[in-house]
């Protein structure tokens, strides 16, 4: 099986990936639909895009998640260059890129939308790596404060 991540920090399989038929960790990604449900309890949609799932399957197999040419048990996963050269608007054609994934996010909200156009802004002042996480804390902290920034960086070091 192949699969190639989007970023540093997802994979995806709407970027492009093969397998065998009946192929284990493809088996994973799709049940993992069997217990999903797509109208919350509020009535509102869950719109968790696939990389969030895919990434979750792939990283309990042992893979590390992080943008590095990986194989294992006949799986590889491919950096971000192979299959996805743009990210947030910044495009790096490089020798391994062999697809672009054009995508219209067609399940994005209109805040979605409005993060993904600051973000752009950010990246394009303070670079990528700054401008990206800034721009998160930017839209964590409008939307629940400190004690959202807390939650977050807590959440993520319990990884």
């Amino acid at each position: 099986m192949f699969i190639g991540f989007v970023d540093k920090d997802y994979l995806n399989t709407g970027n492009g990936y093969g397998a065998v038929k009946h192929h284990y960790l493809v088996k994973k990604m799709l049940d993992i639909y069997d217990d999903i449900h797509f109208i919350k309890s509020d009535g509102s949609y869950n719109t968790t895009a696939c990389p969030i799932y895919n990434t979750e399957v792939i990283r309990k197999e042992g893979f590390i998640i992080n943008d590095t040419l990986q194989t294992r048990n006949n799986v590889t996963i491919y950096p971000a260059e192979f299959f996805n050269p743009e990210y947030h608007g910044e495009i790096t054609i490089t020798l391994n890129t062999h697809t672009f994934h054009h995508y219209a996010a067609s399940w994005w909200t209109e805040e979605d939308w409005i993060k993904h156009k600051s973000s752009k802004r950010y990246i394009r002042v303070f670079g990528k790596y700054i401008g990206t996480r800034l721009c998160n804390i930017v839209f964590i902290y409008k939307a629940s404060g400190i004690r959202g920034i807390i939650e977050k960086i807590l959440a993520k070091m319990r990884r």
